[in-house]
């Protein structure tokens, strides 16, 4: 099992989370933004681990600045 699939077998609700997100965005409900740090145009969505239940709340940002996130939820205990 890869390293992907373990991360889904375990974290199920953020998954949903995940699949939900990328379902809106090819829909049209979820409209791509700039990344709410630096501006950049390249996001991804970010969920917020306490709202998993709520996938279309989050923030996007750039790539920097999610592995900056995730970074900083793992250093509190946070995300995974």
């Amino acid at each position: 099992m890869s390293p992907q699939q373990r991360w889904q077998n375990a974290n199920p609700l953020a998954r949903w989370a995940h699949l939900a997100t990328t379902s809106a965005i090819k829909k049209g409900i979820l409209v791509r933004q700039s990344c709410a740090i630096c501006g950049s145009t390249r996001t991804d969505f970010h969920h917020d681990p306490r709202f998993y239940d709520q996938p279309l709340r989050g923030t996007w940002l750039c790539r920097l600045h999610h592995v900056a996130e995730h970074r900083r939820l793992r250093q509190e205990g946070g995300a995974e």
